[in-house]
């Protein structure tokens, strides 16, 4: 699916704002890379609820933090990720599409206890994904 938007034209944009995406490192030194941005541009650190291979502490003892895509304006449930473009109506696209993070790519799939697992609350509509689908 490199490059064609069909699929995510079908829920208007619904995942852009309702997740929580998180990054990896080498999303973030791509995204700082290709989009010619600082990390702090673009990420928000938070408590990392699965303690892993992806967490990282800011003080020894600390809560294991995370990093996430941020979101428009004040980091809020709802609003959407700080590279959605709005174009008017219902009409948004991805601004990075092309050095969007992991999460991204692989949606409607995700991790559950480190396996891959279609994810059970996506908000594409049934047929939207082909199950050969590559991102």
């Amino acid at each position: 699916m490199s490059g064609d938007l069909g699929s995510c034209e079908t829920c208007a944009g619904r995942c852009c704002r309702s997740y929580l995406v998180p990054l990896t490192g080498y999303d973030v030194w791509r995204i700082s890379m290709n989009q010619r941005l600082g990390p702090e541009q673009f990420t928000v650190a938070y408590p990392n609820r699965e303690p892993g291979a992806r967490g990282f502490l800011l003080q020894a003892g600390g809560t294991e933090m995370a990093l996430a895509l941020d979101k428009q304006g004040r980091f809020r449930a709802l609003a959407p990720c700080v590279f959605v473009l709005l174009l008017g109506g219902d009409t948004q696209r991805c601004g990075i599409y092309e050095d969007r993070p992991t999460a991204c790519r692989i949606y409607p799939m995700g991790l559950a206890g480190g396996r891959v697992v279609q994810r059970p609350d996506t908000f594409c509509p049934p047929g939207s994904w082909a199950l050969d689908s590559a991102g």
